[in-house]
């Protein structure tokens, strides 16, 4: 279920599946964070999704 969120920018409604945007600092600086520490050293081609559930993969 997408829940409708209204973008701060443009003001238009589009649908977010997690109902709110993502926040730099909260969402994805810790993603950021954890990849440039020594915890990811065993970490190789991966893709790390940050947005919100918006992609599906098939």
């Amino acid at each position: 279920m997408q829940l409708p969120v209204t973008c701060p920018l443009c003001g238009t409604r589009v649908a977010v599946p997690l109902g709110r945007f993502g926040d730099p600092d909260r969402d994805v600086a810790p993603i950021v964070a954890f990849l440039a520490s020594d915890d990811a050293r065993y970490m190789t081609g991966q893709t790390v999704m940050a947005d919100g559930g918006s992609v599906r993969l098939r």
